[in-house]
């Protein structure tokens, strides 16, 4: 009895699927994000706090160098205790310069998240609404998921439609 009744229910279950009316599209999230006003600020105020960083840090490597070229002169004339504390100082500027290096990585990754953040929630509120007021079940964003394959017959573009909600060509 069991058995007829899992029978019916794998054999009725594909009819149900069938059924239903999916309605497919993708997207290219990633070219409409460059298009969008804030990307072009949130990447220019980027630029420049990179720059101001990387300006930091040669800044911190040419006094390092600067002071390794003096010790390098002048270590066969120092007494030994000279030659440790100066080796020693040298050593401290480098590894600060490391810590600083890894601190300003850090620092622009937050950054760049927090500048990015609200400009792909707006995309992907415009995504929603177009998905919601055309009818979709599923959107794939192609720049993110890669698919091999989409048919372009069963699956619909709306990287033009989410441009328009959003008010950029």
């Amino acid at each position: 009895m069991m058995k007829k009744i899992l029978i019916m229910l794998m054999l009725a279950l594909p009819l149900g699927v069938m059924a239903q009316d999916f309605k497919f599209g993708h997207v290219y999230m990633s070219e409409i994000i460059v298009l969008m006003p804030e990307y072009n600020t949130a990447k220019t105020e980027m630029e420049t706090l990179q720059k101001q960083y990387v300006d930091e840090i040669q800044k911190a490597d040419q006094e390092m160098q600067k002071k390794y070229t003096e010790y390098i002169a002048q270590r066969d004339s120092l007494p030994q205790s000279i030659r440790e504390r100066r080796e020693k100082e040298i050593q401290d500027l480098a590894q600060r310069g490391e810590e600083f290096k890894a601190e300003v990585e850090q620092i622009l990754g937050q950054k760049q998240q927090e500048l990015t953040e609200p400009i792909i929630r707006k995309a992907n509120e415009a995504l929603k609404a177009v998905g919601t007021e055309k009818g979709f079940t599923y959107i794939f964003d192609l720049s993110q998921t890669p698919i091999p394959f989409v048919n372009e017959q069963q699956s619909v573009d709306v990287t033009a439609d989410v441009k328009t909600k959003l008010g950029i060509q």
